[in-house]
């Protein structure tokens, strides 16, 4: 009988904590992406991380990105812009 591990959830549960440095990291993504579009190349070149752990944090961000589309900023209608996180 084959017993098989299972599969870690990509997106943090709600209640689960942050490390300081990722907490850090994805503020710096959305502030990024809320100066206006960015290509993934120089996302990843900005915030120094590798294809893997940019989706990884993208798959953080995801579920926020409604509530971050309704906040109201300035005339942009509080728009989040940068590569589709849908």
């Amino acid at each position: 009988m084959i017993i098989m591990a299972k599969k870690k959830a990509t997106a943090y549960p709600v209640g689960a904590t942050l490390s300081l440095v990722r907490a850090a990291r994805l503020y710096r993504l959305l502030s990024m992406l809320g100066r206006g579009p960015q290509t993934r190349v120089a996302l990843i070149r900005r915030l120094r991380l590798g294809l893997r752990g940019y989706y990884r944090d993208l798959e953080v961000l995801r579920p926020l990105t409604l509530a971050l589309s309704q906040v109201p900023h300035g005339d942009e209608g509080g728009q989040l812009r940068g590569e589709q996180l849908q």
